[in-house]
């Protein structure tokens, strides 16, 4: 017989969630009442993490028994790991249960697949199973880390899909690509809304023009957020197809390869009315041709009163390590005063009626103890900015 509960049930329940991270806790709360047992197993199975194979049989013989649990997961994270009791194998390629287990999952919003091994682990070393499976995901979130050779192919019919992660994604130039997607009918379509990559250059080039293919069913005219690390040449491409709705953009890992010319950015922000917030990570690399900020001052210039501008948030940090041979001299203080970016983006982001949504600039220089050589540098190069009220300076060693 259920409890008879002296106060309301949804009191009980934010009593419950503030355990959510006391497995046993709640696994004793689950034992109290049956009243109390389906918001216990909700906490207890919405996150998964599996790393041994013991994991996974443990959990497919649990659903086996009980289907209803499946249900509660949410969010699925598979490390694979090579360990001495497989013979120095990854326990994913030779663990017989969790193809099925993940197919059991119909309710995830998220997966994620990762290898903690030095090397990337290859796809065609999973079995044929497990391959499907990750394949045929209904979840919404997907991110996929220290692989090697995706079938970039197949995510062209992923119309479920909204996030896509690919971290740290190896493909080798000699492997035959898997160009043949799986048919899907023509009038079904799927939009991403959110793409990361990350280490990952040669796959996410081929993502992109497979994304922009017009037999794909899954597009990115709809993207929303956009975060890119390392020299991409892709980021050009995905701002003409999706420039019109992006709303967070994130660049990172600029500036440090001298072969290197950054273009990926637009000649206006009248080409991205939608942006709310953009950030830029780079190496700093005045005068050089690897150096993205110049590009990015001429952008925020090229936007009139006439257009639509939505932007809210403006990062930039600058990287000094490298830069600089030893401490920092007058002479490294008077090259980042004359950087012309300064007064090019304090003029940019001041005139009137341009940028009304504008809330902050922050700008952070990774400058080690040296910060204070350039107190004066906001007021001297950017008063405008200043007396808007919406400079943030930082200086960083980290």
């Amino acid at each position: 017989m259920a409890l008879s509960l002296p106060i309301p049930v949804d009191i009980v329940y934010t009593i419950l969630d503030e355990l959510s991270s006391d497995a046993a806790c709640l696994q004793q709360c689950a034992l109290v009442s049956r009243a109390f047992l389906s918001h216990c197993h909700k906490l207890l199975f919405s996150h998964i993490r599996l790393d041994h194979p013991r994991q996974s049989r443990g959990l497919h013989r649990a659903i086996s028994n009980n289907a209803s649990i499946a249900c509660f997961i949410r969010t699925l994270e598979v490390v694979a790991s090579v360990q001495p009791e497989f013979r120095l194998r990854d326990w994913v390629t030779i663990e017989q249960t969790l193809a099925p287990l993940i197919q059991m999952l119909y309710n995830l919003d998220s997966f994620t697949f990762r290898s903690t091994f030095q090397l990337p682990l290859p796809w065609q070393s999973l079995p044929v199973d497990l391959r499907s499976a990750i394949l045929e995901l209904s979840a919404p979130s997907i991110t996929l880390e220290y692989l090697a050779n995706l079938p970039i192919a197949q995510f062209m019919r992923l119309t479920r899909l909204k996030s896509l992660s690919l971290i740290h994604i190896w493909t080798d130039p000699s492997h035959p690509l898997d160009s043949a997607p799986l048919q899907t009918s023509p009038q079904t379509f799927g939009y991403l809304e959110t793409l990361e990559i990350l280490g990952s250059p040669t796959c996410g080039k081929l993502l992109v023009s497979v994304l922009t293919h017009r037999r794909s069913s899954l597009k990115l005219s709809q993207l929303k957020t956009l975060a890119l690390y390392g020299n991409h040449e892709l980021g050009g491409a995905i701002l003409d197809v999706a420039g019109q709705t992006l709303q967070r953009v994130v660049l990172g890992g600029l500036g440090e390869d001298r072969n290197f010319q950054f273009v990926a950015f637009p000649s206006s922000f009248s080409t991205l009315p939608s942006l709310r917030s953009l950030t830029l990570s780079t190496k700093f690399a005045r005068g050089h041709a690897h150096d993205p900020l110049p590009l990015i001052a001429r952008a925020l210039a090229g936007a009139t009163p006439s257009d639509t501008c939505a932007l809210t948030h403006l990062e930039v940090h600058i990287d000094f390590y490298g830069v600089w041979k030893f401490a920092i001299t007058p002479r490294d203080v008077d090259a980042v005063d004359e950087y012309a970016f300064w007064p090019a983006i304090d003029q940019a982001l001041t005139r009137p009626r341009v940028y009304t949504r504008l809330e902050t600039v922050r700008i952070g220089l990774k400058v080690g103890g040296g910060g204070e050589a350039f107190a004066r540098l906001p007021r001297r190069r950017m008063p405008a900015l200043v007396e808007m009220g919406v400079l943030r300076m930082v200086f960083t060693d980290k």
